[in-house]
Formats: structure tokens, C-alpha cells, sequence
């Protein structure tokens, strides 16, 4: 009974720490995403304006600031959604893993000690 104990505090403690892994992956992927949206952001819109006025006569100004906003917004969507999603995925499959792999211990060492105790009742 005390090893029993044991595997679902295991148990218990992996779904705690997998929870609380999975908040700060998102709240980290989150915070990276803007930073890198920021900065990205600056620095393109500072390339556009060091440009000679040559390239505003080929290209509408207005277009050139949709078309930052739109990429820029795409990349922190990817950034903060997509790439979370896929380490949630490996993270998940590692975390069930052990889940699965505790488990069958459990189950088996359960299943020998019942198997030992009817042995036991049976020739005691």
C-alpha cells in the first residue's frame, strides 16, 4: 500500500509540475513574441524611413505601413500561438509517456501482490 502511495504522489507531482510547465511556456512564448514583433517592428519601420524619396515615388507609403502591420502581426500570431502549440505537443507526449509508463509499474506491482496474496490463501 505504501508503494501505491508513492506512484500516485508521482503521479500527482507530474501533473502539477506539467501544469505549471505549461503556463510559463506560454506566458514566456507570449512575452518573446511581442518583444520580437517590437522589435522587428522598429526596425523596419526605421528602414523605411532612411529610404531616398525616389522609393515612395514607386511604392504608396500607405501600402509600405499596411503591409508592416499585417507582417508584423502574422509573426507575433506564429511566435505566440504556433510555436506553443508545437512544444505543448512534445511536452504533452513526454509527460504522458511517464504517465503511462508509471502507471503499468503501478498495475503490475499491484497485480503481483494480489496474485501472491491468493497464492498465499490458497496453500496457508
Amino acid at each position: 500500500m505504501n508503494d501505491l502511495n508513492e506512484y500516485i504522489t508521482i503521479l500527482v507531482l507530474i501533473f502539477i509540475a506539467g501544469s505549471v510547465t505549461s503556463f510559463l511556456r506560454y506566458s514566456i512564448c507570449t512575452i518573446v513574441a511581442k518583444r520580437m514583433v517590437a522589435r522587428i517592428g522598429i526596425e523596419l519601420y526605421s528602414s523605411i524611413l532612411d529610404q531616398e524619396i525616389a522609393f515612395f515615388d514607386k511604392n504608396k507609403s500607405g501600402k509600405l505601413i499596411s503591409r508592416l502591420g499585417s507582417d508584423t502581426m502574422l509573426l507575433q500570431v506564429v511566435m505566440s500561438q504556433r510555436l506553443p502549440e508545437a512544444v505543448a505537443s512534445i511536452t504533452s507526449f513526454l509527460r504522458y509517456s511517464i504517465f503511462t509508463i508509471v502507471a503499468i509499474r503501478m498495475v503490475a506491482q499491484i497485480g503481483i501482490e494480489l496474485y501472491a496474496s491468493i497464492l498465499k490463501n490458497k496453500t496457508g
